[in-house]
């Protein structure tokens, strides 16, 4: 298991230091891989229960494609469950939906992070698009430029939450 853990940390480390190698790959496939390889480096505080409670918000194509990917994919052994919001999150059956999120994905938008966050009761990796959210709250910004990655982590988030970066995406990303 650490010899397999090993390959897909170096797979990462590869594919975030440069170009990617094959342009047959959609962007969107590629954000969905980063996304449960970055939950894998990642440990809750307390078990996740049942199932991975994965969110993608103000693209529901993309949360498509996501699904299709996780179809027989888990994230921490645990089966997923994708679940998009694309109208705001500000009506009572999409803050009881929001707060059911193990991680949520924030694509470009108008979403204020900040404002996202306070919904959250319990710790919940979020990654961004938007270079600016790792300042206003997110976990994780992921931004694809020209076919490469680049991924930064706010540690006081991560601190704050109670959720706990492995050493391995700590020596990965970009502080």
């Amino acid at each position: 298991m650490k010899t397999l853990a090993t390959k897909l940390f170096l797979f990462i480390v590869l594919i975030t230091q440069g170009t990617l190698f094959s342009s047959s790959i959609s962007e969107n496939t590629i954000k969905a891989v980063l996304i449960k390889r970055i939950a894998s480096f990642v440990s809750w505080p307390e078990p996740l229960e049942n199932q991975c409670n994965l969110c993608i918000l103000n693209d529901e194509k993309f949360a498509l494609e996501v699904s299709k990917i996780y179809k027989n994919q888990k994230i921490k052994g645990l089966n997923v469950n994708i679940i998009s919001f694309n109208n705001g999150v500000s009506n009572p059956k999409s803050e009881k939906e929001l707060s059911s999120c193990n991680i949520t994905y924030i694509r470009k938008s108008s979403f204020k992070t900040p404002q996202l966050i306070s919904f959250y009761k319990k710790p919940v990796l979020v990654i961004s698009e938007n270079s600016e959210d790792i300042q206003e709250g997110a976990s994780l910004t992921l931004i694809l430029n020209k076919r490469k990655i680049s991924i930064s982590l706010n540690e006081d988030v991560f601190e704050s939450s109670g959720l706990k970066p492995s050493y391995q995406l700590l020596k990965m990303v970009q502080k």
